[in-house]
């Protein structure tokens, strides 16, 4: 029953991927890859193992700094790459997976290793956030456009529509803030037959915001390598989604708005717990490129070219560790 979940998450996936390949010519779509250049494909998966090593030493940082644990830069690299090789057959379980593997042949705790994780997640989720707040205010005019074009087909006027874009976008943010002052309201006054769950809500906030105190009590010098770690993962994850795009006739002009939406729309894709993104990350990028102009086997070419390659650089780097950790002395 344990394997139920996944299964679902896998369905989920696949229910994704048809609907961004249900309304694709197939030939179209295969005929596309033969003008692709794969050299700037190549590059997106070299870049990326790169980022994945700059992921490894910033592990490694947190681990030395709060718990003065030796920790090699060999080890976690591959104790990095293993995570996300195990995410690609059970969605979420890569960092207990991690963890596990680390501390099986270093000494090191597993619950140390997963807090130091845990925290590490928090930080991007918010890098994430950030750059999804930035992203929207800059595509108020796309989704002036869409919503002319195919909810209110028969309005000329280009700027009512963008106001009813600012409209829509306030009243999301005003949504979110509802709904999470009520979940706040509802945890602080849950009935005792609630409690239970209202008391593990209560944890995990609380460990979250410890988490960023926790960040933000580290020598000032390891903070400056922390947030500089940080800033190269995520500006190494924008080249290796923008290098794909340049392989293609139809992309290699895209514009920086286009390449950020693209790309904090497909993290969300990435971020879902579904195998490896399968499906989602297709999809998000497909709908996305579409806001843009670009037609939907167009969108789609992309979004594959860059899932595929950067998960056969998964399977093979990830693979790679796992024989690491194999011959290793513990």
């Amino acid at each position: 029953m344990k394997y139920v979940k996944y299964l679902i998450f896998l369905a989920i996936g696949l229910f994704f991927l048809w609907l961004a390949f249900r309304n694709v010519d197939l030939q179209e779509f295969i005929s596309g890859f033969r003008e692709v250049n794969w050299t700037p494909v190549v590059l997106s998966m070299i870049v990326a193992v790169i980022s994945h090593w700059f992921r490894g030493l910033r592990w490694r940082l947190l681990i030395r700094s709060q718990g003065n644990y030796n920790l090699s830069r060999m080890d976690a690299f591959s104790g990095v790459m293993v995570g996300y090789l195990s995410n690609l057959a059970l969605p979420r379980m890569g960092e207990v997976i991690r963890c596990t593997i680390v501390g099986k042949y270093t000494g090191i705790p597993v619950s140390f290793l997963f807090g130091t994780v845990v925290l590490e997640r928090i930080i991007d989720l918010l890098i994430l956030i950030i750059l999804l707040a930035m992203v929207i205010p800059l595509q108020i005019n796309v989704l002036g456009d869409f919503i002319r074009e195919h909810l209110l087909s028969g309005l000329p006027d280009s700027k009512t529509i963008t106001i009813i874009a600012i409209i829509v976008v306030l009243a999301v943010l005003l949504a979110i803030l509802f709904l999470y002052f009520g979940f706040v309201m509802w945890v602080r006054n849950a009935p005792f037959s609630q409690k239970r769950l209202a008391v593990r809500i209560r944890a995990m906030v609380r460990n979250l915001i410890n988490g960023l105190k926790t960040v933000f009590k580290l020598p000032v010098r390891v903070q400056v390598y922390f947030w500089t770690y940080t800033l190269l993962i995520w500006v190494l994850y924008i080249v290796m989604t923008w290098l794909p795009a340049l392989a293609m006739p139809t992309t290699q002009n895209m514009s920086f708005a286009e390449l950020m939406g693209m790309f904090v729309m497909g993290s969300l894709g990435i971020v879902a717990p579904v195998q490896g993104g399968i499906g989602t990350y297709h999809w998000l990028v497909q709908q996305t490129l579409m806001l843009y102009g670009y037609d939907a086997t167009t969108g789609l070419q992309l979004a594959t070219l860059i899932h595929t390659s950067q998960t056969l650089m998964v399977i093979i780097v990830g693979f790679l560790a796992f024989l690491y950790f194999a011959i290793r002395k513990k």
